[in-house]
């Protein structure tokens, strides 16, 4: 029977043992998978933030190029500057070139002859000549026509943009050879990289050939660009680091969440370890005592155990007080259900604390880009009121001073008189096309219901005063009906057509057509003209800010239309698109989904 018995009392213990090794391997294992999934997330958080991220920089340091871009573009087809080239005129050189120093904030200019002779310089920046414009550039862009590069100099990091100087009627620098050689140098200086850094939101650091570029933060994504010298190799590297808070914040939640289910998992093994020690270690002991002496206090004391060594209990005492024993069961079960019933009520309360907590810091961050957004929209208007009250000034008083003093003035002050007003105007112009532009993205898009032909003919009906002494034809096929934001839309057609009018000015019969095509649940709308049209060399130009590929003598505007039709489009997840040819038309696409 002792055999027995000790038999039976290993078997519990083994049973027990199994139980709680089984137990804390579950714990780990889920643990372990929580972590695996955690991680996963905080990488893949990680991944697509570093990727929206480039998107921008990349976004911005296209829109800070852009300019000298196009104002070497725009200043080196010209007949006049190839005439000034072989005249050396000076005069002519300060009032008509290097004026772009102050108006676009470059700080140096400077003019080559055919044979490499420096004809022209200007500097705003206190940039000299220190002979960063080598020979091998020069020969590169007669190669070239157009270079754009960066250079390291004693005066820092600057960006260089030059072109080969051409007639009026060779804008692609094709059809004829060089008169000369323009080069504009914009300094990337502290002040420069600290608008970068407020544009960006960015700490911006700038590395060369012999710097080593530090290891980012983890809690960070930093994207790195590769600024170009003359001959494609790396002259600098520009660094733009931000730090993510949101990331900081999700990781410390996920740290206190493991930090939570370890504790639920040392709990455990703790009650388990007790419970083990209760039940198993001192019945085991009562029961080799008992085995050992016979002793009646220790089968008295067996009795009170719970599980199978109450029943060797029994044994013992022939289920002596059975009664008591069960009545005693109860109330230890009764027990353990409350401690259940307070520990399930605690982790509720800290649950719901955590939730309170996350929902201060969703209202937090949300009343944060609520100020953002009217701190913006302050801004936008005191650019408006700021920058246009001094140029209505600027145009009232002199027109003031001009019907006062007209006949005192000579015919050249009268005429620079002329050309400060419609400077200003345009200046006026562009700050209004900007703000526009800028405000695209802040406007909530109210979708509605759009009827596309009533929407053009109204568009039409606005234009048909310019039309009086013009011969022109409108085609104009059955246009589907869309869903969208009203102004927005309506925008997008006064532009395109505007464009149309404006580019057919020239044509003794001037056609318009107008019409659609859907194709795989997409709507694609066109306007088509026999206008002046476009080389497709440079159709990727025409969406962007200021991008025009004809002169403005030609035809007036400011660049801006186009890019702000693109943006509505591609808010609406539609696309742009166009297609031209010199002297033969063009024809504007853009597609919505249905």
């Amino acid at each position: 029977m002792i055999n027995n018995l000790q038999m039976r009392n290993l078997g519990i213990y083994s049973r027990i043992l199994i139980m709680i090794i089984l137990t804390g391997l579950f714990f780990l294992i889920l643990l372990t998978i929580f972590y695996l999934t955690n991680k996963k997330q905080e990488d893949l958080l990680h991944r697509s933030s570093q990727a929206q991220y480039n998107n921008e920089v990349n976004s911005l340091l296209i829109l800070k190029t852009a300019t000298i871009k196009q104002v070497v573009f725009d200043y080196t087809f010209w007949n006049e500057f190839v005439a000034n080239i072989y005249k050396n005129d000076t005069v002519w050189f300060e009032n008509n070139i290097s004026t772009v120093l102050k108006s676009f904030h470059f700080d140096y200019i400077c003019v080559f002859d055919t044979n490499f002779n420096l004809v022209h310089e200007a500097s705003e920046g206190g940039i000299v000549t220190p002979g960063f414009i080598s020979s091998e550039i020069l020969k590169e862009v007669r190669k070239t026509k157009f270079i754009h590069f960066f250079q390291n100099t004693d005066n820092g990091l600057i960006e260089i943009s030059g072109a080969t100087i051409h007639p009026d009627n060779d804008p692609s620098h094709t059809l004829t050879k060089p008169s000369g050689y323009l080069f504009i140098v914009k300094s990337w200086n502290r002040n420069f990289l600290e608008q970068l850094m407020e544009l960006s939101v960015s700490k911006i650091e700038i590395y060369f050939h012999s710097d080593s570029i530090p290891n980012n933060d983890p809690n960070a994504i930093a994207a790195v660009k590769r600024l170009p010298g003359w001959n494609d190799e790396c002259a600098a590297q520009i660094v733009f680091t931000r730090t993510l808070t949101s990331f900081q914040l999700y990781h410390k939640m996920s740290v206190v969440i493991m930090l939570v289910m370890l504790g639920s998992v040392l709990g455990t093994w703790f009650v388990f370890h007790m419970m083990t020690r209760k039940l198993i270690n001192e019945p085991l002991k009562l029961v080799t005592h008992i085995l050992k002496t016979g002793s009646l206090k220790h089968i008295s004391e067996l009795q009170q155990c719970k599980g199978e060594f109450r029943d060797i209990g029994m044994l013992f005492s022939n289920f002596i007080n059975q009664k008591d024993q069960l009545r005693l069961a109860k109330e230890n079960a009764d027990e353990a259900h409350n401690r259940y019933i307070t520990e399930r009520l605690q982790a509720d309360k800290e649950i719901l604390e955590l939730n309170e907590n996350l929902d201060h810091l969703v209202k937090q961050r949300t009343a944060e880009l609520e100020t953002a957004n009217r701190e913006l929209e302050t801004f936008s208007f005191s650019v408006s009121h700021d920058l246009k009250t001094p140029l209505r000034h600027i145009t009232g008083y002199i027109g003031l001073f001009t019907e006062s003093k007209s006949a005192e003035l000579t015919e050249d002050e009268s005429g620079y008189l002329k050309k400060i007003t419609i400077a200003a105007t345009q200046m006026s112009q562009l700050i209004d096309a900007l703000l526009t532009f800028s405000r695209l993205n802040l406007t909530q898009l109210r979708k509605t219901k759009i009827s596309s032909n009533d929407m053009v003919l109204q568009v039409l009906n606005f234009f048909e005063p310019d039309l009086t002494n013009r011969k022109i034809s409108f085609n104009i096929a059955p246009l589907p009906d869309i869903k969208g934001d009203e102004d927005m839309i309506r925008q997008v057609w006064t532009n395109l057509i505007s464009n149309a009018i404006k580019y057919t000015g020239k044509k003794p019969e001037a056609i318009i057509e107008i019409g659609s095509e859907t194709n795989n649940g997409e709507t694609t709308f066109f306007v088509k003209d026999n206008g002046a049209g476009f080389n497709m060399k440079y159709a990727e130009k025409l969406f962007n800010v200021f991008q025009r590929l004809h002169k403005p003598r030609d035809f007036e505007g400011i660049g801006i239309g186009l890019a702000n039709v693109n943006r509505i489009v591609k808010r609406h997840g539609g696309q742009c698109r166009a297609e031209g040819e010199p002297d033969k038309g063009a024809v504007f696409y853009f597609s919505l989904p249905e």
